[in-house]
């Protein structure tokens, strides 16, 4: 996190100077200039960064589809929200979270406000810890940029999960009970999956020059899928597609 913020920081102060060298107006120069040493002052001299609580009612909602927008920083999610509510938590300041309820579905999304202030603030990077209701079934999208990210939905009921990340480290727990289905669009990251045991699953994975590690003796390989015998049988089941480009997948 500190070498991008030196990174972006003296960016910002090289395009001030050549802005000036080139006897432009000094206006854009100069904000440029002042920006970038705000940055890199912050690289340097950071203040605890200060903390918001969030929280979301149910009302009422049977379901919830839930989207997770996390950039850089450290993401933390698990089950076990207080009675009544779809997700609670603790986050840096600079968090956005809407909501709208249609019918008996709640629709949230939850991402970093992206105005300039909130950028200047955020030079620490992004820190979440959110707990997800254990009362209503869920399905997640998740959006994570340079972070890590630790996601245990072992006690959760997550129907249906959609994984997109770039380069992050990210490890997640899926459901101990029900079906879900499961997939991953991975860059160059390292993603951990754990399948809870007495779970069955199956496995359909296409990379590049990723490095896919699954455990063939929970998921013995058969014509190109990884798969639990008793898949087909078994009501607690993950379906799991993973699309990987560099980095490793490993699932166990």
């Amino acid at each position: 996190m500190r070498n991008g913020s030196l990174f972006w920081g003296a960016v910002l102060i090289l395009l001030g100077v050549l802005m000036l060298l080139g006897a432009m107006e000094y206006f854009w120069p100069v904000t440029l200039i002042l920006v970038g040493g705000w940055i890199l002052a912050g690289a340097y001299f950071r203040t605890s960064a200060k903390s918001e609580s969030v929280s979301v009612a149910l009302n009422g909602a049977r379901e919830v589809a839930l989207k997770l927008n996390h950039g850089a920083g450290r993401l933390k999610v698990t089950g076990g929200a207080s009675a009544g509510k779809a997700l609670e938590g603790e986050c840096t300041e600079g968090i956005r979270v809407d909501s709208q309820r249609s019918g008996e579905r709640l629709a949230v999304r939850v991402g970093a406000d992206t105005g300039m202030l909130s950028f200047l603030g955020n030079s620490r990077g992004l820190n979440w810890n959110l707990r997800l209701s254990n009362e209503v079934p869920f399905t997640l999208e998740l959006e994570t940029g340079a972070n890590q990210s630790l996601v245990d939905l072992c006690d959760v009921g997550v129907t249906r999960l959609n994984v997109q990340t770039g380069v992050s480290a990210t490890e997640i727990t899926l459901p101990a009970r029900g079906h879900v289905t499961a997939e991953a669009h991975v860059g160059a990251a390292d993603l951990k999956l754990r399948v809870p045991p007495g779970v069955a699953g199956r496995i359909r994975s296409q990379s590049g020059l990723a490095e896919i590690d699954v455990d063939r003796a929970r998921f013995p390989y058969l014509n190109g899928v990884y798969e639990s015998p008793d898949f087909g049988a078994n009501p607690n089941r993950a379906d799991i597609t993973i699309e990987a480009g560099v980095g490793k997948v490993s699932i166990w």
